[in-house]
């Protein structure tokens, strides 16, 4: 063999094992960073969920507190909406009192006296009316407040 040859062999040699340790090490630590990134949202989607059921059982608090007001056992409506307005000052929230035909009876998104429309997820009124149990609707366009909004009815 000639010298040439022998020392294109002997640098293959050394090149071949170098680059086949090169890539297990980099697809070992693309791994490593996607199981890492796989934990990491897991954890979030996790911290997430708690949150969103933390602030869903808060809303189901205060929808419990608002139906036992004294002036909606008494029927005074516009009381009840001044009561609402005051209990959600600040929040961004909004409460609607429907009878049981759906009619929207009070909506702290408008003034009280403004006509108002059924509701505009009247099953999950309607399921939360037959059991007694709080129910929380899916994302839908609300009709007056034209936006993506979920109901949570007590």
């Amino acid at each position: 063999m000639s010298v040439p040859l022998l020392i294109m062999l002997l640098a293959l040699s050394s090149i071949v094992p170098l680059t086949a340790l090169s890539y297990f090490i980099t697809v070992k630590h693309s791994e490593n960073l996607e199981r890492l990134e796989r934990q990491r949202l897991s954890e979030r989607s996790e911290s997430l969920s708690a949150n969103i059921d933390r602030d869903i059982e808060a809303l189901i608090t205060l929808g419990r507190a608002m139906s036992s007001s004294p002036s909606l056992s008494v029927g005074d409506l516009s009381e009840f909406h001044r009561e609402a307005r005051l209990a959600i000052r600040q929040t961004g929230l909004n409460i609607i009192l429907v009878d049981t035909e759906m009619q929207q009876l009070v909506n702290t998104r408008v003034n009280f006296g403004a006509t108002l429309p059924k509701t505009s997820a009247p099953e999950f009124a309607i399921a939360a009316m037959q059991t007694g149990e709080p129910t929380v609707s899916g994302i839908f366009v609300g009709r007056i407040a034209k936006t993506l909004v979920f109901n949570v009815n007590v």
